[in-house]
């Protein structure tokens, strides 16, 4: 590997190689960075990845909270939904009986107005005569 005037690093052919053997061995055969180390100082001789111990039962209790949690969160959406299902309805209701006291407040408003002309006309009428 060289680096540049720029402060790039250049490399060449055997050392791409290796790099990309360090990937394979990390990502493809599960290599931690010390067996890495190790079958590049051995001379590259194969070697089995070490098993992750405890790593398992970690991924399991991880997994089971995960689990808990997401019927939780579920329990929890049901309740809201149903929650927001109830105050739909109340305030439909709420806007139906607004507006129905609303029109009978409107009718008894015109039918006022309309006993008010008659009067009028009534009055108005006698004083002609």
């Amino acid at each position: 590997m060289k680096q540049g005037k720029n402060g790039y690093n250049y490399f060449d052919q055997p050392a791409l190689e290796r790099l990309i053997l360090i990937r394979r061995l990390n990502r493809e055969q599960g290599y931690s960075l010390k067996q890495i180390e190790y079958y590049l100082a051995i001379g590259e001789e194969k070697i089995r990845p070490e098993p992750m111990q405890g790593a398992t039962e970690d991924i399991r209790g991880d997994l089971a909270v995960i689990l808990e949690r997401l019927d939780l969160q579920e329990q929890f959406n049901q309740a809201l939904v149903t929650k927001l299902d109830e105050q739909q309805h109340y305030i439909k209701e709420s806007l139906n009986r607004r507006d129905h006291l609303l029109l009978e407040s409107l009718k008894a408003s015109h039918q006022a107005r309309k006993a008010e002309l008659k009067k009028k006309r009534f009055f108005s009428w006698i004083g002609t005569r």
